[in-house]
């Protein structure tokens, strides 16, 4: 399986979330564009997003998950940043991905 974390769905749109005013897709040569990969991915996914991330808004990451494959995860919590916890929870979900697939 395949385990992704704080997943942005392109570097251009992760840009833009703190740069609106600059064109951004002129300006990077990598654009990363996950979004359109993501349906490549025929293998179970784990994606794991702090709620909390300032780097990667939260909510690239429930859209990388939407567009992803099946079977998929997604594990999230409300207290993480950009760098999740490594806890029991944490733990425990990647235990279970990893059983499960």
């Amino acid at each position: 399986g395949v385990i992704l974390e704080t997943p942005f769905t392109s570097m251009i749109n992760a840009a833009k979330e703190f740069y609106p005013y600059i064109p951004v897709n002129l300006l990077l040569k990598d654009k990363y564009e996950n979004f359109k990969k993501i349906k490549n991915i025929k293998i179970p996914i784990l994606i794991m997003h702090g709620e909390q991330d300032t780097i990667v808004p939260f909510k690239m990451g429930k859209k990388i998950y939407q567009l992803a494959n099946e079977p998929k995860y997604f594990y999230s919590t409300k207290h993480d940043d950009h760098m999740m916890v490594y806890d029991e929870p944490m733990i425990k979900t990647l235990k279970n991905f990893i059983q499960l697939n």
